[in-house]
């Protein structure tokens, strides 16, 4: 008659699970397109705001080079919803004035938007941080 035999299983090792910690994302300085040997710079948003006369949002900056020839761009944001407006660029005595660049509230709904400014000439580029204007 056949033997049966009972053949104990080797432990087989239980995975070890090991915590990680998840990357932070980083922010990162926005790189230029390859071939563009324009000069970097900062736009500085020296007022953004709503504007209840006039019924926009209004914005104010300026860019520290002295030079004709470039065009400003105010971007308003609120989720999904984007409106651009560009403007020329007029040297000073000191910088380059953007103006005053408005975004009427036909094209708005209430809300918080944000508003940055991007400049962009032949020899010169940049962005400002974004800024909050509440839109009631």
């Amino acid at each position: 008659m056949p033997t049966q035999s009972v053949v104990a299983a080797s432990p087989v090792p239980s995975p070890v699970v090991t915590p990680s910690v998840a990357p932070r994302p980083t922010v990162e300085a926005p790189t230029a397109t390859p071939g563009d040997t324009r000069t970097q710079v900062a736009v500085t948003v020296t007022s953004a705001q709503w504007n209840s006369v006039t019924r926009a949002i209004e914005v104010s900056s300026f860019v520290p080079v002295v030079e004709d020839g470039g065009t400003c761009t105010l971007t308003v944001t609120l989720g999904s919803a984007t409106v651009k407006v560009d403007g020329q660029a007029y040297a000073d005595a000191s910088s380059t004035s953007c103006g005053l660049l408005t975004v009427p509230a036909k094209d708005l709904s209430k809300g918080t938007w944000h508003a940055d400014v991007s400049y962009g000439s032949p020899h010169t580029r940049g962005s400002s941080a974004p800024q909050p204007v509440e839109v009631p």
